[in-house]
């Protein structure tokens, strides 16, 4: 193997290596980074279905205006509610038998036999149901006061799956929110799948990331955040491993012709060591067989009479690698 052979393989092992390096940096600051950007739309879609039941809670939460006698000021409250907020399409007041007694329509006569309140004064969810008073399929927030009476929303199940629906330009497996103590997914787009060797639910932290094989056999990144206004409900966001990266067409071709760039200049920078570590005598040698040295002429002058009377012949040297060099350079070292 020739040196010049010797140093295009050493120049491309060298490249090969360093362009390694750096796209296992990149790779791995561009699954990070769209990582992060996952995480931050969750949170961002969280926020939003938060403020929405916030405002519902602190509607179902006024027991100085909600009734059970279904007063004129309650009925008029309950429009008023079901008027502002557009995720709610039914508010009503449910006795402890069970018996939906008025919405905000009116009081109901008869009243409307539905599931009797269990004895959590906390807010909580059931449902979706097909609601028997609206024909609808609907959400159920709900909350027990301290006389059993039970006060509730419907939402339209829509709104739910209108809240979660993402931009088609948004590639993930699935966007879910689920049941934080059994994992079930009440509204889902996509195929919802959780890991195959790790139990993520009950969840009792505020959110959770996690990365592994699931059970439909594809290595995914999930992210899951609690709705502090139902902490019962979370929202979870699944990507495939491989759908974290994306590669910019243009980008992989720069990084080709910087690949093909830095192979280059580290095979000119072998050579032209080598060239500066061989002996100079070589080099002359060389040099002669290669018809390198050639003649330049300084003239002398007669000032008398401004005529060329003669000539110093100077020997120069074109370098392959350093160009133009003066005999005083070179004819030392050749003579050592």
């Amino acid at each position: 193997m020739t040196r010049k052979n010797a140093n295009t393989f050493i120049a491309l092992a060298i490249t090969c290596f360093l362009f390694l390096c750096i796209g296992l940096f990149s790779f791995n600051q561009v699954k990070q980074s769209n990582q992060q950007n996952i995480k931050e739309l969750s949170l961002k879609m969280v926020q939003d279905v938060n403020l929405q039941l916030e405002d519902i809670r602190n509607s179902i939460q006024r027991d100085d205006v909600l009734s059970p006698q279904c007063e004129e000021p309650t009925l008029n409250f309950m429009r008023r509610a079901v008027f502002e907020h557009p995720a709610m399409s039914e508010i009503g007041i449910v006795d402890e038998h069970g018996m939906l007694i008025c919405n905000s329509f009116g009081r109901l006569s008869p009243p409307v036999q539905t599931t009797s309140p269990i004895k959590e004064y906390q807010l909580r969810y059931y449902g979706p149901i097909i609601s028997d008073y609206l024909g609808a399929s609907s959400f159920v927030i709900a909350r027990t006061r301290k006389d059993h009476f039970e006060v509730n929303a419907l939402i339209p199940t829509g709104w739910f799956a209108n809240m979660i629906k993402l931009p088609e330009s948004t590639h993930v497996s699935y966007v879910a929110i689920v049941d934080m103590l059994t994992g079930v997914p009440i509204f889902k787009h996509g195929t919802y799948s959780l890991p195959l060797e790790h139990a993520l639910f009950p969840i009792e932290i505020e959110s959770l990331e996690y990365t592994g094989q699931f059970d439909d056999l594809q290595s995914k990144y999930l992210f899951i955040s609690k709705f502090s206004a139902l902490p019962s409900l979370g929202l979870v966001i699944a990507i495939d491993d491989k759908q974290l990266i994306h590669w910019n067409h243009n980008w992989l071709v720069i990084a080709f012709l910087l690949f093909i760039g830095f192979f280059y200049a580290i095979v000119k920078g072998l050579n032209y060591l080598d060239l500066l570590n061989r002996n100079t005598k070589a080099q002359i040698l060389e040099a002669l067989q290669n018809d390198e040295f050639y003649n330049v002429y300084q003239p002398f002058v007669d000032n008398s009479t401004g005529k060329v009377i003669g000539a110093e012949v100077l020997m120069r040297w074109m370098h392959p690698i350093e160009g133009e060099t003066r005999s005083s350079l070179f004819y030392s070292r050749g003579r050592a």
